[in-house]
């Protein structure tokens, strides 16, 4: 839909035309006057203070050089047709604005209901993620076990896995280095390095070592952890450095044939 034509000083544009009017024309020249058609008798006031006013359609005559004038219907001119023109409009920006953002229904309905179960699945899959990167690759399972046969095979092991008698009468103390179990998973079990810290009655707190891999290199960790004496599977010897720089002086290794046993 177009804009609206602004509104017309009806007051101004009948004393423009009475002006025009009183001006008498030239007798050499041929110049045009224009009459203004009265009012119909239809314009009758609507209550006390409004009242209906039609637009005034103003014809043009023209004088012929004998002094006669004819009048042209077609050349007859409305007041909006000399009207100005109209503004342009604001200019329109062309940025896309304001980003969309996303609202949140507080209110107890299905929609409400959708979006929770679609924020508890997300953080299951980040939970999932996380346990997933915690757990041991399976890539190095079978290279622990692979290493382990290969080894066996190259060379037979003379150490064998103590019974439970010799681990009940295995005397433990603290600053000895000792091979604990940790898990079994069907019918492979997996061992950890520890240095003995306390002894008790029935458990031990000792410091852990990581495996450096593919190396049979060891790290030692900071943290503390307690098991069960049944759980120490054998008394290894004293590690010696790697090296003598700072970072081979913190790396490990045992002068034994570690492989044969699956150390995370």
């Amino acid at each position: 839909m177009g804009k609206k034509n602004p509104p017309v000083n009806e007051g101004a544009l009948r004393r423009a035309i009475a002006d025009i009017l009183s001006k008498k024309p030239e007798p050499e020249a041929t110049s045009g006057s224009g009459t203004v058609e009265p009012p119909s008798d239809s314009d009758a006031e609507v209550g006390s203070n409004v009242s209906i006013i039609k637009p005034i359609r103003i014809s043009i005559t023209s004088q012929t050089p004998k002094g006669g004038q004819t009048t042209d219907p077609s050349s007859s001119v409305l007041p909006g047709d000399i009207r100005p023109f109209l503004k342009a409009g604001p200019r329109k920006s062309r940025g896309g604005g304001r980003a969309r953002g996303s609202c949140q229904v507080l209110t107890d309905t299905p929609m409400k209901k959708k979006t929770d179960e679609k924020a508890v699945g997300r953080i299951n899959k980040k939970n999932q993620t996380a346990s997933k990167v915690k757990k041991p690759a399976k890539w190095y399972e079978k290279n622990c076990v692979r290493a382990g046969s290969e080894a066996e095979s190259k060379h037979p092991s003379t150490y064998h896995e103590t019974t439970e008698n010799q681990i009940e009468g295995m005397e433990i103390q603290s600053g000895e280095f000792v091979l604990v179990m940790e898990d079994e998973k069907r019918g492979k079990k997996f061992y950890s390095v520890g240095e003995v810290n306390k002894v008790g009655e029935s458990e031990v707190e000792a410091r852990y070592f990581t495996k450096v891999a593919p190396f049979q290199k060891y790290v030692a960790i900071k943290a503390s952890y307690q098991f069960e004496k049944w759980q120490v599977a054998k008394k290894l010897p004293h590690p010696e450095p790697t090296g003598q720089t700072e970072r081979q002086a913190g790396q490990f290794i045992f002068l034994i044939d570690m492989s044969v046993y699956n150390v995370l």
